[in-house]
């Protein structure tokens, strides 16, 4: 019981961890956007775009 603390600092961190990477996978996904044709993509550009701003959506947006 006395390492709970630890453990739940832990999955903090590995959560934190894993929306900045899915934030830096949102960025490089937009990015990739400016080369093609944006037909039938238009929401998932808003929401990427958005996403830029807002790093907890990003970070979800990136890994999808």
């Amino acid at each position: 019981m006395k390492n709970l603390g630890a453990i739940g600092i832990g999955v903090w961190v590995m959560v934190v961890i894993a929306i900045a990477i899915g934030w830096i996978m949102n960025i490089v996904k937009l990015i990739g956007f400016s080369g093609g044709t944006f037909a039938g993509n238009e929401i998932e550009i808003i929401l990427r775009a958005v996403g830029v701003f807002m790093a907890p959506l990003g970070g979800v947006a990136g890994w999808f």
